[in-house]
């Protein structure tokens, strides 16, 4: 009866720690410091809080999500007209864990918008007769919603931190 319960709580234990251990490899490589962030993005980004610190522990930089209306409040006296905008903004910052560059970026929080993005590759067609090929550039849309949308960002961020110059 004793050697039961004993075993239960040394699992319990070990499951808690493994818990803790996880989320603190989290926070090292995304951390969100608001909680009352504009409409249901702070539960949106929670959720795929994991994925993005994979993301970001291979490529090593950390990225920290903030809410910009908040940033500006504190210091800034600015025109009614900018703080509506900031209303709904996050300001993502993107840090290379090594050499300490960062860059910054300010992404919207409205998880109801899309983002549309085009891209453009370039494509080559065979000239029919001639040994001659023609570059073309294709170009394609998409509608990204929020998520996508800040992943985009990160990777953008991330690119330029690791960047040499």
């Amino acid at each position: 009866m004793k050697i039961g319960r004993i075993i239960r709580n040394i699992q319990a234990k070990a499951e808690r720690r493994a818990v803790i251990r996880k989320e603190n490899n989290i926070k090292k490589y995304f951390n969100i410091s608001d909680f009352d962030v504009y409409g249901d993005s702070y539960s949106q980004m929670y959720t795929a809080r994991h994925g993005i610190a994979n993301y970001a522990k291979q490529n090593g930089v950390s990225v920290d999500v903030y809410d910009a209306n908040k940033f500006f409040d504190e210091d800034f006296n600015l025109p009614k007209r900018i703080k509506e905008r900031l209303r709904d903004k996050l300001e993502l910052v993107v840090t290379n864990r090594k050499s300490g560059k960062s860059r910054k970026a300010m992404i919207s929080a409205n998880t109801k918008k899309s983002f549309p993005k085009m891209a453009v590759r370039k494509f080559l067609l065979p000239v029919p007769g001639e040994e001659l090929e023609v570059a073309r550039g294709v170009y394609s849309t998409t509608d990204d919603n929020f998520l996508r949308n800040l992943y985009r960002a990160i990777e953008r961020l991330t690119k330029e931190a690791k960047a040499k110059k």
